[in-house]
């Protein structure tokens, strides 16, 4: 989804399998959501690991989400992340994502992400391509309920020039065995071959808290790039 470039401080960036991210503060409602965005929600541990929280202030009683952004811009090739957490079971309102984007609403974005969307029956898995700049084409997408075995999954995507291919997995792997599930968007001429920084995010659809009342934790033990020809 579209995330909205206003902050309220100076950015902060940390270092996560050897690239920089750009983590989003906003104490006033921003896009997606819109949400507050605290840079407290979001650390690395001794161990390398990026941790993503979605937070209820105590005192304010007010909900705040977790994003990073890399500095590098990444074009055609294979994305991998390693990721801990119920991302299957997240409340209804919670969204997990893992995309690419320009800067353009609705253009150049490439998109994982977890969520039923508000909706208690929605599926609760989406994989998205958006069009490149300048078409008005519709956007491609694949929606899916899906089940895990267990909390650890790899989430992967890959980029060429005629396809973008998504694969969820469980299970830390390189290889493309225990998918649970996969989909294919070979609509070549809405792909984008723009190179696009990534993002990474956990968020409140609508704005609207978690129906449990709980604290949310996503962890990300790695991400790799390969670049393709």
């Amino acid at each position: 989804m579209p995330v909205s470039s206003k902050a309220d401080h100076a950015p902060t960036l940390i270092e996560f399998s050897g690239y920089t991210w750009k983590v989003t503060n906003a104490t006033r409602p921003a896009a997606p959501g819109p949400n507050f965005w605290s840079n407290t929600n979001v650390f690395v541990d001794s161990e390398g690991r990026l941790h993503l929280r979605l937070t209820k202030n105590e005192l304010t009683g007010l909900w705040s989400c977790a994003e990073v952004v890399s500095q590098q811009s990444f074009g055609t090739g294979t994305y991998e992340f390693f990721v801990e957490g119920a991302i299957d079971r997240l409340d209804r309102n919670a969204v997990f994502g893992i995309f690419q984007y320009s800067g353009v609403d609705m253009h150049d974005e490439i998109d994982i992400e977890y969520s039923k969307w508000g909706n208690k029956k929605g599926t609760n898995l989406t994989y998205t391509v958006w069009p490149k700049k300048g078409m008005s084409a519709k956007y491609w997408s694949s929606k899916n309920t899906v089940s895990l075995e267990g909390t650890y999954t790899t989430q992967r995507m890959i980029r060429t020039d005629s396809d973008v291919i998504f694969q969820s997995l469980h299970g830390f792997r390189t290889d493309a065995a225990y998918a649970f599930h996969t989909s294919r968007c070979s609509r070549k001429s809405i792909i984008s071959s723009e190179a696009m920084p990534l993002y990474l995010n956990l968020w409140l659809f609508k704005g609207q808290p978690p129906i449990d009342g709980e604290d949310i934790e996503i962890i990300i033990h790695k991400f790799s790039f390969a670049p393709g020809n």
